[in-house]
């Protein structure tokens, strides 16, 4: 996102404020809404990132609240927004929590919508290179292998705005195609000498010593993460939709009142996937998380221009449109749907 983009950025923040308030008299909402016949609903394929962007999917999941809306989810896990969307693609996966890039490529084909927005996760990702690297700016990663997962939103931004802002061409660097959870990793046995990762990737390498920040994304791109769903199963399926919002709902609610206990929920699922992280770090990086359902004005005018980028790529054919791929009447039906 350039320059000019700055006053849409600080709009950007004063709707997600508002957003916020939204989030937290979620509780009150649900407790009058009905829960749908279970009859009516379909059983829901969900995939998700099994991480800090998947994190209202986690807690949803930990927390039973799908089942409480009479919902059946087969959950499937996958390492990226990419993964999911692939999935989606195949047919095996119903909803997804899917970045903004693999969003729009899938959207572009006109196979997939959102329901909302997972999360807006720009503090959440960083540049960081190899603590005994010597590196201190992004104009030294010339000539330096970089972990990337490849097609994915940070692989996007980082070479569409982060390396041309520091005057560095694709060709100036070597981009290693390395998923998110092995990039620590590479970088420790020194295989890379920087990586596009997120968190809490970034702050276990951080409080290892293993890697420094060299810049977050924040001040280039907000990074949506989207609730994306497959248009035959909207089509076909709308009041399940709406039930599964209800759930999802819960959990957002969660994140604005309860931030321990999400985090804790947090901390028990990185430990399960054998992650040694204290509980501490965890909250201050969901502290850094955007949690909110809701488009932000913005959104419209940013996917435009995410998608024109990748149209001159020639990563997709066409641009899709907005007023198609952000299907608005899901979230205020699950939000005020009365008794």
């Amino acid at each position: 996102m350039t320059t000019t983009h700055v006053p849409a950025r600080r709009r950007a923040l004063k709707a997600l404020g508002a957003a916020s308030l939204t989030a937290v008299s979620a509780s009150a909402l649900l407790a009058a809404l009905p829960r749908p016949a279970r009859a009516a609903l379909q059983p829901v394929r969900l995939g998700y990132q099994y991480h800090l962007w998947g994190a209202p999917a986690v807690v949803a999941l930990k927390k039973g609240y799908f089942k409480d809306e009479g919902l059946a989810t087969e959950d499937r896990r996958f390492a990226s927004g990419v993964d999911t969307r692939n999935a989606m693609l195949a047919g095996s996966v119903d909803i997804g929590t899917v970045g903004i890039t693999p969003f729009i490529v899938g959207a572009s084909r006109g196979e997939i919508a959102a329901l909302g927005t997972v999360c807006y996760a720009g503090k959440t990702a960083l540049v960081m290179a190899r603590a005994n690297s010597g590196i201190k700016t992004i104009a030294e990663l010339r000539g330096r292998k970089i972990a990337s997962q490849v097609g994915s939103t940070l692989d996007d931004v980082f070479k569409k705005q982060i390396a041309p802002e520091a005057k560095l061409a694709e060709k100036d660097y070597q981009i290693i195609n390395v998923k998110f959870n092995d990039q620590v990793s590479a970088l420790a046995a020194g295989s890379v000498d920087a990586m596009l990762n997120l968190e809490p990737f970034c702050s276990i390498a951080e409080d290892r010593k293993i890697a420094l920040p060299l810049t977050d994304y924040y001040k280039y791109d907000l990074i949506p993460n989207m609730l994306a769903v497959n248009r035959p199963f909207v089509e076909k399926h709308p009041e399940t939709c709406i039930a599964f919002l209800r759930a999802w709902l819960r959990a957002v609610d969660l994140f604005a009142r309860q931030p321990k206990e999400a985090a804790g929920i947090m901390l028990a699922v990185y430990r399960e996937s054998g992650y040694d992280i204290s509980g501490p770090l965890v909250g201050r990086v969901l502290a850094r998380l955007i949690v909110t359902p809701d488009f932000i004005p913005e959104l419209p005018d940013y996917i435009r221009s995410q998608a024109t980028g990748l149209r001159n790529a020639k990563r997709i054919e066409a641009i899709p449109d907005p007023a198609a791929v952000l299907l608005r009447d899901f979230l205020p039906k699950a939000r005020a749907r009365k008794a």
